[in-house]
Order: C-alpha cells, then sequence, then structure tokens
C-alpha cells in the first residue's frame, strides 16, 4: 500500500510540474489573459485547473490523468479525514471553490466561505504557500468569468434575506472586478435589482460582452425569452453599448456573435461582426444550438449521430472537453473526456477520458 501511494504520488508531482512549467504560456482567447470554462475552472496550454466539489485538481489533456493539486508526499487528498488533516492537505480548501486559475506564477482561488462571503487565496502552483489574500461581503457566480489585462472580471451578487433569515428576498446583481495586482475589489457595472440573469460571454478589444436580462413577473416566457440583450462592456469606465436584444440560442467567439431567431419551426441563424459591426444572415436551420469548436460555429442539426452522442461541453484552442452519452441514460451520468477539435470533427473516437489519480 505504501509503494502504491509513493508511485501515485511521484506521478502526481511529475503532473504538477508539467502545469508548473507550461501553465499560462498563452492567451488562447483574443486578449484575455485566462481563460475559463463554464464551470469556474480554468485552461492552461497543458490542462485544466479545475474546481471539483472542495478540491482543486489539475486534469492533463493528452492522458487524461487529474491529480490534486497538492504535492505533499502520501496525503490521501479526502475529505472523510480528520480536519487536521483535511487542513494539511494543499488541493482541500475549506468552502466551495467557485473558480480558480493560475498567473504571473500563483494560484488563485475564490473559496465560498458563507452567505455573501468570498475567500480570496494565493498560493505557489503546487499548493504550498497558501495565504488568505482578501475576502468580500458578496457572492460571485462561477459561469464565465475573464481575466483582462490582470483584472479578474466575474458577476456578483447581493442575497438578501427576510427577517427569519431563512428565505431569500432579494439580490442585487453585477459585475465585479478583482485586480491581481492590487488584490483589491470593485464593482465596474451599475447594480441591478433582481435580474433574471447576468453573465459574461466573451472578450473584445480590451472590453467585455456582458449578457443581461431582467425579470418581468408579467411576462410570458415566449417575451421573456426576447427580452435579455447582449452589451460591450467597457469594464474602465463602466460604458455599455447595446448590440443585440436576443436572450437565447446566442454564441460567441473571436469577434462575432451568432444567434438565432425563429421563424414558425425554423431558426434563422444571423452573424454579427464585431470588427465591421456588420450584420449577416447565415441561413435556416431546424434547431436554435450550435457549438463553438475550435473557434468556429458548429450547428447541431450538422452532426452525425456519433457527434450527438458524444457532446461538446467547452473547448481550449484545439482541445474539446466532452460528455460522451454513449451508455448512459442522461448527460449527468455521462462519461467526461478530452478529444482534439479534429478528431472530433472527423468522427474519430480518440476520447481520452478523464481519470483521477491519487
Amino acid at each position: 500500500m505504501v509503494k502504491k501511494n509513493l508511485i501515485s504520488n511521484s506521478l502526481a508531482i511529475g503532473l504538477i510540474l508539467c502545469f508548473l512549467l507550461t501553465a499560462g504560456c498563452e492567451k488562447g482567447n483574443e486578449e484575455a489573459d485566462v481563460v475559463f470554462t463554464y464551470t469556474g475552472s480554468s485552461f492552461t496550454d497543458t490542462g485544466i485547473l479545475q474546481c471539483l466539489p472542495g478540491i482543486l485538481c489539475f486534469t492533463e489533456f493528452d492522458s487524461g490523468e487529474q491529480v490534486p493539486l497538492c504535492s505533499r508526499p502520501n496525503c490521501m487528498h479526502d475529505h472523510a479525514a480528520s480536519k487536521e488533516e483535511r487542513d494539511r492537505c494543499y488541493a482541500i480548501y475549506p468552502g466551495d471553490i467557485v473558480t480558480a486559475f493560475f498567473w504571473k506564477q500563483k494560484i488563485y482561488v475564490f473559496s465560498r466561505e458563507g452567505v455573501n462571503h468570498i475567500v480570496v487565496y494565493q498560493s505557489n502552483p503546487d499548493g504550498t504557500g497558501r495565504t488568505k489574500i482578501n475576502e468580500t461581503d458578496f457572492d460571485i457566480n462561477r459561469y464565465r468569468p475573464f481575466v483582462l489585462n490582470g483584472v479578474l472580471y466575474i458577476p456578483g451578487n447581493i442575497l438578501y434575506y427576510a427577517d427569519d433569515g431563512e428565505a431569500e428576498e432579494e439580490t442585487d446583481y453585477f459585475i465585479a472586478a478583482y485586480d491581481l495586482n492590487k488584490n483589491t475589489f470593485s464593482i465596474v457595472t451599475d447594480i441591478h435589482h433582481d435580474l433574471g440573469n447576468n453573465s459574461l460571454t466573451g472578450t473584445y478589444k480590451e472590453k467585455l460582452v456582458y449578457f443581461l436580462n431582467e425579470v418581468n413577473d408579467s411576462e410570458t416566457q415566449e417575451e421573456w425569452i426576447s427580452s435579455g440583450a447582449y452589451y460591450l462592456l467597457d469594464p474602465q469606465n463602466g460604458s455599455v453599448e447595446k448590440l443585440i436584444d436576443q436572450n437565447d440560442g446566442v454564441y460567441y467567439s473571436n469577434s462575432r456573435l451568432w444567434y438565432f431567431i425563429q421563424n414558425g419551426d425554423e431558426y434563422t441563424l444571423h452573424m454579427l461582426d464585431l470588427e465591421s459591426n456588420h450584420t449577416q444572415t447565415m441561413g435556416t436551420t431546424d434547431s436554435p444550438v450550435a457549438y463553438i469548436i475550435d473557434g468556429k460555429l458548429v450547428l447541431y442539426s450538422d452532426l452525425n449521430d456519433w457527434q450527438k452522442q458524444v457532446v461538446p461541453s467547452d473547448g481550449y484552442q484545439d482541445y474539446l472537453i466532452v460528455l460522451d452519452t454513449r451508455g448512459s441514460t442522461d448527460r449527468y451520468s455521462a462519461a467526461e473526456g478530452i478529444i482534439r477539435s479534429q478528431d472530433y470533427l472527423n468522427s474519430e473516437d480518440k476520447i481520452v477520458y478523464m481519470k483521477r489519480v491519487e
């Protein structure tokens, strides 16, 4: 048992060293310094810094091997262990890890440790030297943050509770900014009350593509779907420029915003080029579902049967994260894996499945 632990730990440290040597070498998405997944994890050139429940892991693209980001010898990284043992593990954090990323030779972890309470930690890439460097009196959302020019931009909110302290009564929404050089928080948008959604979609020329949808209780479902809008947000002065009125079926990559408009049983695909500020009609389809693969829009209706069972969930440069639903009852029981974009588009079954290495 000891021999197995030593071998596993040696492999884990080797993967962590691979992460150390290559993380943060490329920007990968327009001007963004760090590119994130849709669940708050972040990409490096060789893999993914993953925010799993209560533990921080690194998953290598080519092998799919997933290791807790802890270089402490013989550590079991076990949530069921004693508090003393959990506190010694470099990969386990006291709260829910909302997002984490590598920047300027340091790991930054944003941990939710109470209502309207986020704690920011900084550590060395192997997990050592963890230090609490800031905390907030508001919450943040893990859905697609961005680091741009040394500043983390992330959706934020403040929850207000009724007098009984249990039922959520009201919520304020905004985009928060965390300056990584100064270790300070600020709010860069107006504060909106009781929104239906508030999120970031991408970056364009040091600006942020920003989605905003306010709730109106009297709206029908169809009215709500068409009531949201996408904006170009300048985080330096808070100014916004409306791009399109649209809520659902919108995709962004490389200065292009694609969106669907329903016409009876069909959907018309439009594309707004932010460089030229020109919109063109791209054609019609029977489904408003699409994927961004290698920076390009791929329609669900154009996928073959194999591709529809191996569903893309995210992507970075020439890699795709996919959910293999073959043999599963739903997406939640699907096997998660990594495949090169061109192999996926060619329907070549070269998926590397993610596997935990202790």
